[in-house]
């Protein structure tokens, strides 16, 4: 399924997220944006880029679904906690 359609309009190039639900940020909706802005950087005719969304929202963000089925939240957790302790206690200090 295209979630991201492209087009040239003179030297723009125009990318469109067209995905469902608002185009929230799937992995197909990621790789097919990857892959138009990879389009566009190979491609010197190409001197501006537009990025704009099918219908009344640009992109709702992450798709809530996928991020559920497929993302585990504990390794960003623990990678911040760190910093968020050391933060508090910054504050605390002042």
């Amino acid at each position: 399924m295209q979630v991201v359609k492209t087009e040239m309009e003179g030297a723009v190039l125009v990318i469109r997220l067209a995905g469902e639900n608002r185009n929230s940020m799937t992995a197909e909706l990621r790789k097919q944006l990857g892959e138009a802005i990879e389009m566009a950087e190979g491609d010197p005719a190409i001197r501006a880029v537009f990025l704009t969304g099918d219908g009344p929202t640009f992109c709702s963000g992450g798709d809530f679904k996928m991020l559920q089925a497929q993302c585990d939240p504990w390794p960003v957790h623990r990678r911040f906690r760190p910093r968020m302790r050391l933060a508090g206690a910054r504050l605390i200090q002042r």
